[in-house]
């Protein structure tokens, strides 16, 4: 007992040492702690009031946080921009802007996409708001929340108070949620290196009191010795076995940009070894560009640290720089620098992590592109909205305005006879533009499709010859037409409609492009296929606008002063055509010196699947058209009704009139000595193909002619297929339908 209190008494200045020791290293803990506290606090303080100043109040106080908010365009922009904040900021959660009404807070927008069901929308109540929410609107306070936990995990919450920039009002409160979790570990982790530094003063005031109390015992000394060594090397091992196996690359070089050390992770992510890297400068590792910037700001940042040593603790920048693999490829990289000191205080350097961000950077490259893609579709999309609403109101203007003027008494003869002309070429250009319009939207939809027979080239270019000659004629400019085999045939397996449209288009865009001068256009067979031109003498096509013309919404002038009418739809319709019959469109033209087009389709003359076309059985020809026919006409639209019952006039004897389905079949039923029916294929009741099935159950020989207003040639198939003998579209004029009556009575 007294050896003991011996002991205590010779030791009891090494034990008041050692308290004093401990109590200093509790309470150096304890600051460190509060000081890495309001730090992170400081820094994420600062984060958010730098986010608040950028964003636009004069939005945010236009938006009264109600449901309604959610389509205006003010919403949009906010929440796209808070989603901009979450992806440069991947440690917070979540960022809001609320507002508070009646002592309630709402939410005006928030970071989530809209459709997320975590996305709080404009106007919604927010009712777990605690008691910070209502502080930092009421008392136009920052704060920054202790951790609060959630479904989601737990967060710490700021929240900047958002004023009017006139009187200081606060009129809401930007609020972003940070990971409580990675604010934690960060804390733990710089706590953690003041606990160690902690750790080793009482490990070297131990071995201390180790050798003042064990002098005499060498053996002991040498053996606390050696432990200690090994230790310090086993963690020394630990800190490069974690270096070994970071992804991100830890570096350090001195002033002079020489590498002094590079983690193992630098050849996964660059392809050179740490030994061949250590031998680069720094224009090796950089594209020039970023060798540039980056020796610059090197540069610039070395005088700043020298200036201010005092600082250095302190002292973070951020780099974004693009590094040269070794297999000739590029990768970005992120780098955190800050200065390197060594244990005697001495500035001899700078470290620095770098983090691969390759797929970021090519994530907001495609992002941007992205953007600009839909802003150009946005853009052209509304010019040809523009241009479609002008080219559908002037031919409507045409026939409503020529119209109301044939209801003036004192119009008659030869002016009668223009206006009514007028209103024909009108309507003839409003049809043009409604099938140009329904084309586009077939093809557009994927819904377009061939219809293949057996058709004569030579035959289908002579009608668009014979079609535009009198247009050619009157604007005093030679039409030439020249191919192959003239006066014979040239017969494949094609759609015919779609190649006549082909034709067409080109030939109607170069006699409207062409003043004087000539329009020349042909084929030639090659192969297995047929090459088409169509060469003008015109004003020719700009460079810039020859890939353009062919796209969808495009015209070669999008303003509202452009010289020349039209959808601007043919050559896009053209292009999708001549890709469906298997071939390829294309243009050369110099401005001034006219265009040529030249096109190509497949040559299908040896394929046996080829669809015949539907064979018509006619009418005895010793039938003549003086014969007085027994007509049934089916329509449901009253104008349409008597509009073919005058056409038919002078050759019934009589006429029959059904209003739906049902009743042209009872019609027939009493009148099965009729000659023919005009179907309309749209009715109320049973349809003029569910009709004409129903008719041809107990009469096969009476003419049924299929008349519709779809257009379309799978309407024109579908009406054969039922029992139709013949087939019409809407808009007809009375020369159609006394050619159908010829065709058929003689």
């Amino acid at each position: 007992m007294v050896r003991g209190k011996y002991n205590l008494r010779k030791n009891l200045p090494e034990i008041v040492l050692f308290l004093t020791v401990l109590v200093a290293g509790v309470l150096y803990i304890n600051y460190t702690w509060h000081r890495i506290e309001d730090k992170n606090r400081n820094n994420i303080l600062k984060v958010a009031e730098s986010i608040e100043v950028l964003l636009p109040h004069e939005l945010i106080d236009s938006l009264g946080a109600v449901p309604e908010d959610t389509t205006k365009d003010e919403y949009i922009f906010l929440k796209k921009k808070l989603i901009e904040v979450m992806a440069v900021n991947p440690e917070s959660r979540f960022s809001y802007l609320y507002t508070m009404k009646d002592g309630k807070i709402y939410f005006i927008v928030d970071s989530e996409p809209s459709e997320s069901p975590d996305c709080s929308p404009a106007g919604q109540e927010y009712p777990e708001a605690d008691s910070a929410c209502y502080i930092a609107f009421t008392e136009d306070r920052k704060i920054v929340s202790d951790p609060e936990p959630d479904r989601w995990g737990t967060w710490i919450s700021v929240l900047i108070p958002v004023k009017k920039s006139d009187d200081g009002q606060v009129t809401a409160v930007f609020g972003m949620d940070f990971n409580a979790e990675l604010w934690n570990r960060h804390s733990f982790f710089e706590i953690a290196q003041s606990s160690v530094i902690v750790l080793m003063v009482f490990s070297l005031f131990l071995f201390v009191i180790i050798i003042r109390t064990k002098n005499k015992n060498l053996k002991t000394e040498l053996q606390t010795r050696k432990t200690t060594e090994i230790a310090l090397r086993e963690r020394e091992k630990k800190y490069r076995q974690l270096a070994d196996k970071m992804t991100d690359v830890v570096w350090l070089m001195d002033f002079k940009g020489k590498s002094l050390f590079v983690s193992p992770s630098i050849e996964s992510f660059t392809g050179y070894t740490v030994e061949e890297y250590m031998e680069q400068t720094i224009s090796d590792r950089f594209t020039p560009e970023s060798a540039e910037a980056g020796q610059k700001i090197f540069e610039e940042e070395i005088k700043k640290i020298i200036a201010a040593p005092e600082d250095n603790y302190k002292y973070n920048r951020i780099l974004e720089m693009e590094y040269v693999c070794k297999d000739g490829t590029y990768k970005w990289g992120e780098l955190i620098v800050s200065p390197y000191i060594d244990d005697t205080g001495t500035l001899i350097g700078i470290h620095g992590v770098t983090r691969d961000i390759t797929s970021r950077k090519q994530t907001e490259k495609e992002l941007i592109l992205a953007k600009e893609r839909a802003e150009d579709s946005d853009r052209l999309k509304s010019a040809f909205l523009s241009n479609m609403s002008h080219e559908i109101r002037t031919p409507m203007n045409g026939i409503m305005g020529f119209a109301s003027l044939l209801k003036r008494p004192d119009i008659a003869g030869e002016k009668q006879m223009i206006y009514v002309d007028l209103i024909e070429k009108s309507g003839i250009r409003m049809l043009n533009i409604i099938n140009d319009i329904i084309d586009i939207s077939k093809i557009e939809s994927g819904q377009m499709s061939l219809f293949i027979a057996k058709t004569d080239v030579n035959e289908i270019l002579g009608n668009v010859y014979d079609f535009f000659l009198p247009e050619a004629t009157e604007k005093g400019i030679e039409l030439k037409l020249l191919h192959e085999n003239t006066g014979g045939t040239c017969i494949i397996n094609t759609d015919p409609d779609k190649l006549y449209a082909i034709v067409a288009n080109l030939v109607k865009n170069a006699l409207k492009f062409t003043k004087k001068g000539s329009v020349e256009f042909g084929y030639r067979r090659q192969l297995n296929f047929l090459a088409f031109y169509v060469r003008d003498t015109g004003n020719g096509i700009p460079e810039g606008q020859q890939k353009l013309i062919f796209e969808r919404f495009r015209q070669g002038s999008e303003s509202h002063n452009r010289e020349y009418e039209g959808a601007g739809l043919g050559l896009s319709i053209s292009k999708a055509y001549v890709e469906m019959l298997g071939g390829s469109i294309r243009v050369e033209s110099k401005c001034g010196s006219g265009s040529v087009f030249y096109f190509t389709i497949a040559d299908n003359s040896s394929s046996d699947s080829v669809k015949e076309s539907v064979k018509i059985n006619m009418a005895d020809d010793s039938e003549a058209t003086e014969r007085k026919l027994k007509i049934i006409i089916a329509e449901d639209n009253e104008v349409s009704m008597m509009l073919l019952k005058n056409y038919l006039q002078a050759y019934s004897s009589s006429v029959y009139l059904a209003y739906d389905g049902n009743e042209v079949v009872e019609i027939c039923r009493m009148h099965q000595d009729a000659d023919v029916i005009f179907m309309d294929i749209k009715m109320p009741g049973l349809s003029g193909l569910e009709a004409t099935q129903q008719i041809r159950e107990f009469n096969k020989d009476i003419i049924i002619i299929a008349q519709t207003a779809f257009a379309l040639k799978e309407e024109m198939q579908n009406a054969f297929d039922v029992g139709c003998n013949d087939y019409i579209a809407k808009p007809y004029s009375e020369e159609n339908i006394v050619a159908l009556i010829i065709k058929w009575f003689g």
